[in-house]
């Protein structure tokens, strides 16, 4: 399949709010809670995308029809800017549940490892659920190492996630 990877544009946000609330539900039932998955709601999702949106770094991986995926990065280290060690951040990857194994999640990865190492960004982290088989599995396959785990509140439960680190 063709694609292209481009920046977010306005009139992306919905379709984007859309596809990470599915792939939520499907990637992550099972082991995040369903009362949870089932609150989830792309309008709540879309609103936050346009602040997203108006801060860049969220693109986008499109053909003629669709967005098959996207991701959200950040020049520095999200949830330690003091760490020294770790300079930049992905910080969310969605696919549409029907495209994956297309090579889109590993072209918008690369494609922002890639916008790291121009601006002189050494390492990068990425945070999994524990339980997220697959996701960690794609991580790995990667180039991730694992490097330590954090815990995250989702619907007043508590998730452990895993933080992969990236030498660009």
């Amino acid at each position: 399949m063709d694609f292209i990877i481009r920046n977010v544009e306005e009139k992306d946000l919905k379709e984007i709010a859309e596809l990470c609330i599915n792939d939520w539900k499907m990637a992550y039932r099972g082991f995040i809670d369903d009362e949870y998955l089932d609150s989830l709601d792309a309008n709540e999702k879309y609103e936050r995308y346009k602040k997203n949106y108006q801060e860049g770094h969220f693109i986008v991986a499109a053909n003629d029809e669709r967005v098959l995926g996207f991701c959200r990065y950040s020049d520095e280290n999200m949830d330690n800017p003091d760490d020294d060690e770790i300079d930049c951040e992905l910080c969310a990857l969605y696919v549409n549940w029907d495209d994956r194994n297309l090579g889109i999640g590993a072209a918008l990865v690369n494609f922002v490892m890639n916008y790291f190492r121009s601006i002189g960004k050494s390492k990068m982290i990425i945070w999994c659920f524990e339980d997220n088989e697959k996701g960690r599995g794609f991580y790995e396959k990667m180039g991730g190492k694992a490097i330590g785990f954090k815990e995250v509140d989702r619907g007043g439960k508590i998730y452990r996630e895993i933080g992969y680190l990236y030498e660009l």
